[in-house]
């Protein structure tokens, strides 16, 4: 839809395992040279990744490189018996069985094996890839175990390549199947893309598809890292959704606020967090937007030494003995005398909120307590600011001085549009002023201090102005806010990276007096 407004070749976000787009970050560049290893040296190798880093992208890329002496037989269906994936390979190496409906495992095991012996003798190679291959059944994948039997007296006939979810080592490492697990030549798990390589990804993909310059801002880039983990096709659908955006709002680069609201939309319910707020509603969403576009309507993350809790119940629908106990210390912690209700509000400044796994790393970097559910023999603990974050957390609730609509449009970053209430904390707190926010419609009131004194009284508003314009508009993430914003950062400790993240956030409300941070108040 957008291919041709911005004037690509190709479009640079599909998320079909195009090789031309594969970009050989540094596990990438590993995992085709065991692929290639496999191939020159025969045997077996087992490529995993989780869903979405690009194993088959990775493989098609390796098929374009293999010697004109190779055959291959390439099976994407990996749920068949074993007669059925004989048959299913030896149709790939083009032996017409003719309908005779051969079901011999034994006849079928023949019949390969002199395939494979008439292509030794003509100086061939036989590759075998199985793709998904986590779900091959174990009767399946001894019957590949025999399969690697074949060989002469020099070298193996077949050479097997294996893809799958991390699912697949778990199976190798069954019992049943070390004997498979013997014949592993080469292995590689296939990582995700760093943050550093996700910006390189983008523009990568970009160089491909036709364009030269930048279509997405550093801000954007971040919170597509942050967003995705790395993953290649969640990058994909980001990027996408968020040209999409641009297009249908007639503009040229993809901001953050345009990104999350991308994200939010584009992203598995099970991947994305929801992003509340003016503004950031996707209600109708990008797409919608798009084609409100084309009728011509332009719109604007060492085990801590804490105390141990009974294990709760896998749902905590309603507050369990050891939920009520975790809850109990946090009350203590922050001097109340009832445990909270969770969640929600607990008194004027504080509310209680419940997050998931994904969530709870920024509110740890906050310093504030937890109650965390870990999963297995973990249970339900109570931990303290400073301490290392448990393993396999699935949930926790904590204390907030943040309500969580306004929690949920963090982080901001520099030029972006401020909520009122965090705008008047960081005009309190950074700026140390109780004016009003803005002096005029569309310049800061904080700035006029600040000014150049010049000769008469209306050179003197002008010179504001001209300050005001230069900083940016009022209500946003300006340049003073930033650099202030940052020397706080770096006074208290925390990144000084100049975004309004959790961490910052949380410090700041702490520290506000008579500054209210509920959206809903007057």
């Amino acid at each position: 839809m957008y291919t041709r407004y911005f004037g690509f070749d190709m479009a640079p976000f599909s998320i079909a395992p195009d090789p031309r787009f594969l970009y050989l970050g540094s596990s990438h560049r590993e995992a085709m040279a065991h692929l290639l290893y496999g191939v020159r040296q025969g045997g077996l190798v087992v490529l995993t990744g989780e869903v979405g880093t690009g194993k088959t992208t990775v493989c098609r890329c390796l098929l374009q490189q293999l010697p004109d002496h190779v055959d291959v037989a390439y099976l994407i269906n990996p749920r068949q018996t074993a007669a059925e994936l004989l048959q299913s390979v030896l149709a790939e190496l083009g032996l017409d069985l003719g309908g005779s409906g051969v079901t011999s495992t034994k006849v079928l095991v023949d019949l390969l094996n002199e395939r494979l012996l008439e292509g030794h003798a003509q100086g061939r190679d036989t590759l075998l890839i199985i793709d998904e291959a986590q779900n091959l059944s174990p009767e399946v994948l001894e019957q590949l175990r025999l399969l690697t039997n074949l060989e002469t007296t020099e070298r193996k006939l077949l050479q097997l390549i294996l893809l799958g979810q991390p699912e697949l080592n778990a199976l190798l490492a069954s019992p049943e199947l070390r004997q498979l697990a013997q014949r592993v030549t080469a292995r590689h798990h296939l990582q995700a893309l760093s943050r550093a390589d996700v910006g390189e990804y983008i523009a990568h993909r970009l160089r491909i598809a036709g364009c030269d310059h930048p279509l997405f801002t550093a801000a954007a880039i971040r919170h597509i890292a942050r967003r995705s983990g790395g993953i290649p096709r969640l990058i994909n659908l980001i990027c996408d959704r968020s040209l999409l955006g641009v297009y249908a709002e007639s503009g040229h680069q993809v901001s953050r606020a345009l990104c999350r609201r991308a994200a939010t939309e584009a992203l598995p319910p099970a991947v994305r967090r929801p992003v509340a707020g003016p503004g950031l509603a996707v209600a109708g969403g990008l797409a919608a937007l798009a084609a409100a576009a084309l009728l011509g309507w332009q719109a604007a993350g060492i085990e801590p030494q804490v105390e141990r809790l009974p294990a709760a119940g896998a749902d905590v629908a309603t507050p369990g003995p050891s939920l009520h106990q975790g809850l109990e210390q946090l009350a203590r912690h922050w001097k109340l005398a009832d445990p909270p209700s969770c969640p929600g509000p607990v008194t004027a400044d504080l509310w209680c909120v419940e997050l998931e796994a994904d969530r709870i790393e920024p509110w740890l970097q906050a310093g504030l307590p937890l109650v965390v559910e870990s999963a297995g023999e973990g249970g339900i603990h109570f931990q303290l600011p400073g301490q290392p974050l448990a393993d396999s957390p699935v949930r926790a609730w904590l204390l907030s001085p943040l309500a969580p609509p306004l929690a949920d449009r963090l982080p901001i970053g520099p030029g972006e549009a401020l909520p009122p209430e965090l705008h008047r904390l960081l005009q309190k707190l950074l700026l140390r002023s109780d004016e009003p926010v803005d002096l005029y419609p569309g310049y800061e009131r904080q700035l006029l201090t600040e000014a150049e004194p010049m000769p008469g009284q209306q050179g003197a508003l002008f010179a504001q102005l001209m300050t005001w314009r230069r900083d940016g508009p009022a209500g946003t993430l300006t340049p003073t806010l930033v650099e202030r914003l940052r020397s706080h950062q770096r006074q208290h400790r925390l990144p000084d990276h100049g975004e309004l993240d959790v961490p910052t956030a949380v410090q700041l409300a702490l520290a506000a007096d008579g500054v209210s941070l509920d959206p809903g108040a007057p």
